[in-house]
């Protein structure tokens, strides 16, 4: 499980590293005016030093400070720069809000990333003979932490609860197989509310609510399974696997919202990892503990 969990984290960084790398390569694109030739050249310096410094980051801390770094840099190229036309104002623009999305990931792979090295680092600091190590963790449903079920209607998003989700799904009395359960789990919910202010993270679920509200259909039902899950109950009579792929189509699209950072509004993403839950059991308890046992997962696996 540590070495999945340390490759897979490895993945994630790869693409934060890949991420920067573009806005910094893109950066150095931008066309001067005849007049801030200077400027531009200095620029372009400051995109090469923080380049070179991108590549022996080995930490979250890192990787922030040479984002932030990269924001400082083009905000004062954006003040310095005489003749700015407004493609040119518009693009910096741009990339400052992707900027601010990277630093924004940043801060949420940190908590998993740091886990995952000193997981790494472990193994080489105490060897243990291999009798003496401990099985991988179960991941099984009978392990993950019992959810809580309150009921209700939750002021920020107007949703209902988890317990009034479970009682609907016990009160379906429709053929089971036709029953569906849309799940999606916030990515960032805490880092929201570190970042940009306690309430930040119910403004970005509120995003999301409002952009699945237009994605289902009239009798599709949505509720708030926990702080940072949402859940749609569909009947489908497509199979699972056609409603799987509807589902995933819908966590792809770009979702984002707006967050004021010093004197600029800045849009950051709002990202959720989503999967279709389905049972072809008639006991609709067997649908609720799969729905757990996903959002029990991934809210672990988030350090939640």
């Amino acid at each position: 499980m540590i070495t999945y969990v340390a490759k897979h984290e490895s993945l994630r960084r790869a693409d934060v590293y890949l991420s920067l790398s573009r806005l910094l390569l893109h950066a150095t694109t931008l066309h001067p005016q005849a007049n801030d030739r200077g400027t531009h050249e200095r620029f372009k310096s400051a995109v090469a030093a923080l380049n070179t410094r991108l590549e022996p980051c080995r930490s979250g801390d890192e990787l922030m400070q040479v984002a932030q770094a990269f924001t400082r840099v083009v905000e004062r190229y954006m003040r310095q720069a005489h003749g700015t036309d407004g493609a040119r104002e518009g693009e910096l623009t741009r990339m400052l809000s992707a900027i601010s999305d990277t630093i924004t990931e940043i801060d949420m792979l940190r908590k998993p990333l740091e886990r995952s090295l000193q997981s790494a680092r472990e193994p080489a600091e105490t060897p243990a003979p291999p009798a003496a190590r401990e099985p991988p963790p179960d991941v099984s449903a009978a392990s993950q932490p019992a959810l809580e079920t309150p009921k209700g209607r939750d002021p920020s998003t107007g949703l209902l609860w988890r317990g009034d989700a479970v009682d609907s799904i016990f009160a379906h009395d429709a053929e089971r197989s036709h029953l569906h359960a849309a799940v999606f789990v916030m990515d960032g919910y805490q880092a929201f509310n570190r970042c940009h202010g306690p309430t930040t993270g119910d403004r970005a679920l509120q995003v999301l609510c409002q952009q699945l509200a237009r994605e289902f259909q009239p009798q599709d039902r949505l509720f708030r399974w926990t702080p940072e899950t949402l859940v749609a109950l569909l009947v489908r009579l497509e199979a699972p696997a056609e409603v799987r792929s509807m589902v995933m189509g819908i966590a792809l699209k770009r979702h984002e919202m707006t967050v004021q950072i010093g004197t600029r509004s800045v849009h950051i993403p709002v990202k959720c990892l989503a999967m279709a839950v389905s049972s072809a059991s008639p006991d609709p308890a067997d649908l609720v503990a799969k729905i757990d046992e996903f959002v029990a997962k991934r809210l672990r696996f988030n350090g939640a």
